[in-house]
């Protein structure tokens, strides 16, 4: 009994942290691609579930203080939505 339980909770943490790694891989290439786009620092992260798939939600600040919103995809790391709020 205690080697099953050993056993389960040994396959649970790896498998788990090859959930995390996946996950930090993810944000990585949705950085990279967000960069490419704009510069500035990153405020905020969220995320999300649209339409079944992982996504992250991406708030940054530039250099002349505007806020940009990035929707990446996790597994991809393609961002397919960028707004920013504009002046009336």
């Amino acid at each position: 009994m205690k080697n099953t339980l050993l056993s389960s909770a040994i396959i649970l943490a790896f498998s788990s942290t090859i959930t995390v790694q996946a996950a930090d891989k993810g944000i990585e290439k949705c950085i990279a691609s967000i960069q490419k786009q704009k510069t500035g620092d990153l405020i905020k992260l969220e995320k999300l579930n649209v339409d079944g798939k992982a996504v992250y939600e991406f708030e940054l600040r530039d250099a002349n203080g505007f806020e940009w919103e990035f929707m990446c995809e996790v597994n991809s790391g393609k961002v397919f939505e960028t707004e920013s709020e504009v002046s009336s």
